[in-house]
């Protein structure tokens, strides 16, 4: 197992995050299982890294990028792949590759009149499509925008590279003048009542039970743009098993808590974090209540332990 000491001697912690994820290889991560980086990343308290060897994040320029789809050939891919994801998501469910088991709290959607930021917890590449499915069916109009990892935009391949680039999706970019296009398409679609999905855990972690803590973003567009947080949390059921323990199917159960408002009292630094706790008390209470045990962690405090991790409630050992 990696020593999070052979990472400190190796600068990690003062590397960017596609550094890290190189230093991460060079020692041999993507050859452990799934279940041995899971649990090295929540040790180490890295929770904000992947799993998966995934496409480097090439920059996302400002030339590149067209949030609303307003370039024609634009708009038109972006419907085809809109009908692509459906028949997909449809195909999935009555194959049982996708199964949805039961939805709590469809009226914590319907009681929301204006645009939302909706977070949800992030274990497989498709847990966003059951969601969007779930909304949609709860009476959710317009369209439903996903924020995405630059990477998937920029350097994915074949036909769900064409899926990350033209579904709907806002990629995060490691470039600030792409980003003030981001930020001034996130405020545009909110204004216009659409919601926006968010995974503020940022990271996938195949079939991960537990809520992780959660990253900032998704508070501070909310805080911001003066909408609400709607929280919320997929619970699993291992439904059956395919090539090994590691890729058990899941059934889920979507789990919508009540609207969390921007409270305009406070300073927005001071609301963003109130938001991002009452976000994380949401998942782990509907966690423990599910699974009947408590949140517990591996994680061990040291002194480069990411600050949104250390201020997670009862995240540290």
């Amino acid at each position: 197992m990696i020593k999070i000491e052979t990472l400190k001697s190796q600068g990690f912690f003062n590397m960017d995050i596609n550094e890290q994820i190189r230093c991460l290889k060079e020692n041999g991560f993507f050859n452990l299982s799934n279940q041995e980086r899971i649990e090295f990343l929540e040790t180490a308290g890295l929770f904000y890294l992947d799993i998966n060897d995934d496409p480097e994040n090439l920059p996302l320029k400002p030339e590149d990028a067209d949030y609303l789809k307003k370039v024609p050939m634009n708009a038109k891919k972006n419907q085809i792949m809109n009908v692509w994801k459906e028949a997909f998501t449809n195909n999935a469910l009555k194959r049982g590759d996708l199964a949805i088991d039961g939805i709590h709290g469809i009226e914590n959607v319907l009681n929301v009149k204006s645009g939302a930021i909706v977070t949800v917890n992030h274990f497989n590449p498709f847990d966003t499509f059951a969601l969007e499915r779930v909304l949609k069916s709860c009476g959710v109009k317009g369209k439903i925008y996903k924020v995405i990892r630059e990477g998937n935009y920029t350097n994915f391949p074949g036909k769900f590279g064409l899926y990350f680039k033209h579904d709907n999706t806002l990629p995060l970019s490691q470039v600030a003048e792409t980003m003030k296009m981001f930020e001034a398409a996130v405020k545009e679609i909110l204004e216009k009542g659409e919601f926006i999905i968010v995974c503020p855990e940022q990271s996938m972690w195949l079939n991960y039970k537990k809520p992780k803590p959660l990253k900032y973003g998704a508070f501070k567009w909310a805080t911001l743009n003066n909408v609400p947080i709607i929280p919320t949390f997929i619970t699993m059921r291992d439904k059956d098993s395919v090539d090994g323990d590691e890729n058990v199917l899941q059934a889920y159960t979507i789990n919508i808590g009540k609207p969390i408002y921007p409270n305009n009292e406070l300073l927005p630094k001071d609301n963003i974090h109130r938001m991002r706790d009452l976000n994380y008390v949401f998942c782990r209470e509907t966690y423990e209540r599910y699974y009947g045990v408590p949140v517990k962690y591996r994680t061990i405090e040291h002194e480069n332990m990411p600050s949104y991790v250390s201020t997670t409630l009862n995240c540290i050992n």
